[in-house]
């Protein structure tokens, strides 16, 4: 946890934390736009799993949350799939 600072133009540690937490997870409809895809996808995808091809999720309430790295092991994945195909 961020410190309790009362930084300038009002910017305070709960602030900083939520934006901070904002750019590790990703909506799905943001993962979706970053894939290439439909949010109907990636709401496939997280049911799946990443030991099933899927990606994997967290879940923040009743709201669910990508992780960033997680959308690049999912391509990586992808692409070493695909690389064993050939």
């Amino acid at each position: 946890m961020i410190m309790d600072y009362d930084g300038p133009y009002g910017v305070t540690s709960n602030d900083l934390e939520k934006r901070l937490l904002e750019s590790l997870l990703l909506k799905p409809e943001s993962c979706a736009e970053l894939l290439g895809v439909s949010r109907s996808v990636v709401y496939e995808l997280i049911r799946q799993g990443p030991a099933h091809g899927g990606i994997e999720s967290v879940k923040l309430g009743r709201s669910r949350r990508i992780p960033r790295i997680a959308v690049v092991e999912f391509i990586e994945r992808q692409r070493e799939l695909q690389a064993g195909e050939r």
